[in-house]
């Protein structure tokens, strides 16, 4: 007797159905994922805060890098590193996310609304300041450390501590032959050199 044909092509062997199944899932969650960095290369927002993300930081250096070759007006940017961040939020991801929101937006509230506020990592936050004179830079160091330091005690349900701070800025008088990229790698290793008490400053670069 004839056997019945298969149906869509499907093997009567089960351990290599399986394995056939295991392979499909396998290539969707790579073309996911590469979906995913896709996305996450070509948006400049970060989801979780509403702030700029690397890549639109990155945008926004680019965009005052020329500003500052067409115009000669010098800009700053100035990190801002918490190094207990993820310590104070390990209570779950809820807890989490509500407290970079919360530095997050402390920090949109104390800068210029010309100026960007950008989300780097789960620990550090950048400032991008156009159009800043000395002082300007000097001013806006101090009332982020002030609100991070003196007013900005962690609310109660998001653990209830001060925040560790470590500042550093980088001020950016000529273009050279510089690179936005460069302009961000300038203030990281700024950022490592800053310690809690003494934020790290690069006036020319």
């Amino acid at each position: 007797m004839d056997e019945p044909p298969g149906r869509g092509g499907a093997t009567d062997d089960p351990s290599e159905e399986a394995e056939r199944l295991r392979a499909e899932v396998q290539r969707l969650s790579e073309e996911i994922g590469f979906l995913r960095l896709q996305l996450d290369t070509l948006t400049t927002i970060d989801p979780e805060t509403g702030v700029l993300n690397r890549h639109g930081l990155v945008d926004a250096i680019e965009m005052a890098l020329q500003r500052l070759d067409r115009l000669a007006e010098p800009f700053a940017l100035t990190g801002v590193h918490l190094p207990g961040l993820p310590e104070l939020a390990a209570a779950g991801p809820e807890r989490r996310s509500g407290l970079v929101r919360h530095v997050a937006a402390l920090l949109s509230a104390c800068v210029r609304s010309l100026d960007r506020v950008a989300r780097l990592d789960e620990r550090t936050f950048a400032v991008i300041a156009p159009t800043v004179s000395r002082r300007d830079h000097l001013v806006q160091l101090n009332r982020i450390r002030s609100v991070l330091t003196a007013a900005a005690v962690v609310p109660e349900e998001l653990g209830g501590r001060e925040l560790d701070v470590r500042l550093a800025v980088v001020v950016v008088e000529s273009v050279g032959a510089h690179r936005a990229e460069d302009v961000l790698d300038a203030l990281l290793r700024a950022l490592r050199r800053a310690a809690p008490d003494r934020p790290e400053l690069v006036l020319r670069f």
